[in-house]
């Protein structure tokens, strides 16, 4: 499995470090690569709350957070539920990463499609919506819309090419969807054209976008006066979510000193190409 490496860390940690006592809350904690810089980061009587609805991400953070003992607390729930599960406790520092981890990436659910695999992509392997399921349910006008909302060029041709294949039993794998995005999409400079295709179907069948917006609107409940908190989003999509609720908090007195957000320097994208989309948002409560 390859390693994961946690997004424009070192912006994360100069954001949020200077905790010495209170609450870190880690929304999507992943393999823990930014929990853990983060502990460290802050005094030994700051603790972490992480969330993530992945089971095997889970199991790897507890493993790779271990040296913490009782400063760490994992939830295997998604993030959209962090209020209920805090009980009224409010957060000093709170990080949200949007980006899909390697550890999924290299897993056998589809989430890649540099291979042949099922058109799965749930993240919690537990929920019961599949991309396959999402593909042959939608109409084709509904599956287009979804393209399109994802900044899919030629939504509605794709999705007719992607019900004929269904049809006629041609489409089964991460590699069959890879090659009619192509067919249909053409080859691009930036990106492979399956990327797009890819990540909608990611987002609908875990729902990320229902789970971001209940989550930015439990944000002031959950953030202690003072509190500061950090989201990396990877598509507008998601970014104009949270500069929209950020622009809200702002009219409440919190604080955005980044108001185009932070992106990542040429040398951390030539490390680590998945950095490449990443925007930082920034805000803090008032104390």
């Amino acid at each position: 499995m390859p390693e994961h490496v946690p997004v424009m860390l070192n912006t994360v940690i100069g954001l949020l470090a200077g905790l010495n006592v209170g609450v870190i809350l880690d929304c999507t904690v992943g393999a823990g690569g930014h929990a853990r810089a983060l502990l460290e980061a802050c005094g030994p009587d700051a603790r972490l709350v992480g969330f993530d609805k992945d089971p095997d991400a889970i199991k790897t953070a507890r493993k790779n957070l271990s040296g913490f003992g009782d400063r760490v607390r994992l939830v295997n729930r998604d993030y959209r539920f962090a209020a209920e599960e805090l009980a009224g406790i409010q957060a000093d520092r709170v990080l949200v990463d949007l980006g899909i981890s390697s550890m999924q990436l290299a897993s056998d659910r589809g989430f890649s499609f540099q291979g042949a695999q099922p058109l799965d992509m749930r993240m919690d392997p537990g929920s019961q919506v599949t991309a396959m399921d999402i593909l042959r349910n939608m109409r084709p006008n509904q599956l287009a819309a979804l393209f399109r909302d994802a900044g899919v060029t030629r939504p509605a041709v794709l999705a007719r090419a992607i019900k004929k294949a269904i049809q006629e039993g041609s489409l089964r794998t991460t590699r069959d969807l890879a090659g009619i995005s192509r067919a249909v999409l053409g080859h691009h400079r930036k990106h492979d054209p399956a990327t797009l295709p890819f990540m909608a179907l990611r987002l609908a069948v875990n729902r990320e976008m229902d789970a971001l917006k209940a989550f930015l609107k439990d944000l002031e409940n959950i953030t202690a006066p003072g509190g500061r908190v950090a989201i990396l989003t990877f598509h507008s999509i998601e970014d104009r979510l949270v500069k929209q609720a950020f622009a809200a908090l702002r009219t409440r007195g919190w604080e955005t000193p980044y108001k185009k957000g932070i992106t990542p320097d040429d040398q951390e994208v030539e490390a680590n190409p998945r950095a490449r989309s990443a925007r930082l948002r920034y805000i803090r409560r008032p104390i």
